[in-house]
């Protein structure tokens, strides 16, 4: 068995297919996730490392070149560096195309993330055809939805007694604090006066 901080990994060889497992006690109540997989079906993969030194010098970028690459890369966001967690008016909005392109095209290039309360929102709309729900289900299933964690739910009722927003909105915002990510929402007035959350209008990126 091995562990590392807050994981364990350990192999066996099970005997018939009944397998029971004892957790510690500190994952009682929390989410884990259990991988099941033979060891031999994992292929080592050969990386080709290439030494970098033979690449020196080869980009022959002319002086404006240059420039115009350096001004873009400072201009860029850091993108890479934030995570963002999207509400359900943003997600209506991008997959019926109304987001500003610049929207669209950092939720493009993200990992997409939202809440389990964003899922049921856009799950429960009576009015959609039976296309509009496979088109809703098919994004939620390529995302990432955090689902309602202790700390999340603590938080979510910390922001509810102290900001009065309403319960889902309080959810939304305690999961973006909790997973310290952005918060992608129309709904600025309701989020704006949350400490420490960092709130992006679509329209003003």
């Amino acid at each position: 068995m091995y562990k590392y901080n807050n994981m364990i990994r350990t192999i066996v060889t099970p005997s018939n297919t009944d397998l029971h497992v004892l957790i510690p006690k500190e994952y009682v109540r929390k989410q884990i996730e259990v991988l099941l997989y033979t060891t031999d079906e994992i292929q080592e993969e050969k990386i080709n490392k290439k030494n970098s030194v033979n690449l020196r010098g080869k980009l022959n970028l002319s002086d404006e070149q240059y420039l115009g690459f350096q001004k873009h890369t400072k201009d860029l966001p850091n993108e890479w560096n934030m995570g963002y967690l999207i509400d359900t008016n943003s997600v209506i909005d991008y997959l019926d195309n109304k987001l500003p392109d610049n929207c669209n095209k950092l939720i493009d290039n993200i990992e997409v993330q939202t809440s389990v309360i964003v899922r049921m929102e856009l799950l429960l709309w009576h009015e959609a055809t039976k296309q509009q729900t496979q088109i809703l289900e098919e994004f939620i299933g390529n995302v990432i939805v955090f689902g309602l964690e202790e700390n999340i739910i603590l938080k979510a009722i910390d922001i509810r007694k102290n900001f009065r927003l309403k319960l889902p909105n309080a959810i939304i915002a305690a999961t973006a604090l909790i997973k310290q990510l952005s918060l992608i929402t129309r709904n600025i007035s309701d989020f704006k006066n949350i400490p420490k959350l960092r709130v992006i209008d679509p329209w003003s990126l």
